[in-house]
């Protein structure tokens, strides 16, 4: 119970690291996290996976809010 409250709260101070990055230092996170799975243990494999997919939700939602006022 502990560690689920533990995780996400670090999700949610992740989720607003990515907030504060343009979408292309969000891309290059993303890289720089994929290039570093091969080196991890599994405990730290799985938190990195879990930044990746943090990461790709907020790159998602800014680029479909920017497609939202490219059509307006």
């Amino acid at each position: 119970m502990q560690q689920k409250e533990t995780e996400r709260a670090d999700d949610r101070i992740d989720e607003e690291f990515y907030e504060e990055l343009s979408e292309e230092e969000i891309q290059d996170e993303i890289a720089s996290l994929y290039r570093r799975r091969g080196y991890m243990d599994a405990e730290t494999l799985c938190r990195i996976d879990r930044e990746i997919r943090i990461a790709e939700q907020v790159l998602r939602r800014r680029l479909g809010g920017e497609n939202d006022r490219q059509e307006e």
